[in-house]
């Protein structure tokens, strides 16, 4: 068993649980083998926050197939890394993905009220600039799923796609 472990947060998707634990002692395996002694593990990060060092689209499609996989959190921070070295509207849009995610993190947490700030958010950081498209995202159709959902207080998911449809994000 690990040192120390500490439930953080607990998120409910359509799904799965995803669960957040701090362990002072120990890493990710052994977590693991200590979990799998009363629950079966089906995926386990091990999230260490730091600037990103990948290529943008790599990290814009990882996010994707998180987001779309209803692994907020998770999205949210790989999202984190690569917002810290943007600027400008590839800054202002990895933002507006970031808010989208965190909204999402809120709904499941049943935090209805902050899901809908921070969509409204999402849509004033995703409207900052004129942008269509960006790492391949789709962004002009998320910016239209965010206007109706704020306008209508829809809590409907939202399926985030790429522009070029020759890209496939493993689910």
């Amino acid at each position: 068993m690990p040192g120390s472990v500490k439930v953080v947060d607990l998120r409910v998707g359509s799904g799965h649980v995803e669960v957040d634990l701090m362990v002072d002692v120990g890493g990710a395996e052994d977590v693991r083998r200590y979990v799998e002694g009363f629950q079966r593990v089906i995926d386990l990060r091990e999230i260490v926050k730091g600037e990103e060092i990948r290529e943008s689209v790599d990290v814009v499609r990882e996010a994707v197939r998180l987001f779309n996989g209803e692994r907020y959190w998770e999205a949210h921070e790989v999202l984190e890394g690569l917002w810290r070295r943007l600027t400008g509207v590839e800054k202002s849009v990895i933002h507006g993905l970031i808010l989208v995610a965190a909204a999402f993190v809120h709904l499941q947490k049943d935090e209805l009220d902050v899901f809908r700030s921070m969509l409204v958010r999402a849509l004033a950081a995703l409207e900052e600039y004129d942008v269509r498209e960006l790492f391949g995202l789709d962004v002009g159709a998320l910016r239209r799923w965010l206007k109706n959902a704020v306008t209508t207080n829809s809590t409907e998911s939202v399926r985030l796609d790429f522009v070029d449809y020759n890209i496939h994000v493993k689910r």
